[in-house]
């Protein structure tokens, strides 16, 4: 059974150059009122910047109600893709890329 999933990413601030604290939040659709969090998960970000190499970012820190908090460092201005990859055991559930200017 596919199973519909969200994933929002927040951050703290407008993105800058240096260190940008976030929020992700990561729920599943169970119903059309029902939206849980995903428990006992996996996040995994990778960081690339426009025409260079990805690198893995510090996994984000789990908290209450489906909430993961983060940090991404972001050297210099530009392009970003932010890719977020969500795993439960050995499955990966799927994953989701954004794109921060700055």
């Amino acid at each position: 059974m596919e199973v519909t999933g969200f994933v929002t990413l927040n951050p703290a601030a407008p993105w800058a150059m240096g260190s940008n604290e976030y929020v992700m939040t990561l729920h599943k659709r169970e119903n059309m009122m029902s939206f849980p969090a995903l428990e006992n998960i996996t996040v995994d970000v990778m960081v690339t910047p426009e025409g260079g190499t990805g690198v893995a970012a510090t996994a984000p820190t789990a908290a209450a109600g489906g909430e993961h908090m983060g940090s991404l460092e972001l050297p210099e201005s530009g392009t970003y893709s932010i890719e977020v990859t969500v795993t439960q055991g050995s499955a990966e559930l799927g994953s989701v890329a954004w794109e921060a200017s700055i």
